[in-house]
């Protein structure tokens, strides 16, 4: 089989240009430094959301804890669960608790000694301290007190004699991106990234 000049000099010129491979090369670097620029706030906004769920969590765990007949403590003297969560910028706003208390539907009371209790001062005359959540990380709760009352044996919110508005929002923030854990009156517990349309507590 006979090759003439025109048929080797066809097989030695395929293949890529270095205007083709130059092209190719910048747009892997382009992609490559989008990606890296988006990665931090994607972390970022990660970690606020498995937040915002420990939260969500615990809120539902204070509800299961008043609905429950087997936790220890649920005698007769414990009249409600209140997990409390503290005002953005005072000490140990990145701490909150949960509390038994003891007091029939005294929500004032207990909440109020709520405040004060700890693991090294554990119980009062109106309230019983459980145990307690830390925000790990740059997270942090971003509005006032909180205080989630959930009363015994059906895990209803009680409020006090005034009742309770029809959610109750909590917002955890890194400074930059947001979340809202939103309690219902009925129970309900949702996350949502954009501020709900009531009031703060």
């Amino acid at each position: 089989m006979k090759f003439s000049f025109s048929d080797q000099q066809k097989l030695t010129t395929s293949g890529f240009t270095l205007i083709e491979m130059v092209t190719v090369i910048g747009i892997f670097v382009v992609v490559t430094g989008i990606i890296l620029a988006n990665l931090p706030s994607f972390r970022s906004s990660s970690a606020l959301d498995l937040v915002a769920q420990e939260v969500a969590t615990q809120v539902r765990g204070a509800q299961v804890y008043a609905m429950s007949t087997v936790v220890s403590d649920t005698t007769g003297n414990v009249f409600g669960y209140l997990l409390q969560i503290p005002p953005t910028g005072t000490p140990g706003s990145k701490d909150f608790k949960l509390c038994a208390c003891t007091t029939i539907n005294s929500y004032d009371l207990c909440r109020n000694s709520c405040r004060n209790l700890s693991s090294a001062s554990p119980e009062s005359a109106d309230a019983k301290y459980i145990e307690s959540y830390h925000l790990g990380g740059k997270v942090e709760f971003g509005a006032g007190e909180v205080n989630l009352y959930f009363k015994r044996p059906m895990g209803s919110l009680y409020c006090g004699p005034g009742g309770c508005d029809s959610s109750f929002p909590i917002k955890v923030t890194d400074r930059v991106n947001s979340r809202w854990i939103v309690v219902g009156s009925s129970g309900s517990i949702s996350i949502t990234n954009r501020p709900p349309e009531i009031p703060i507590q």
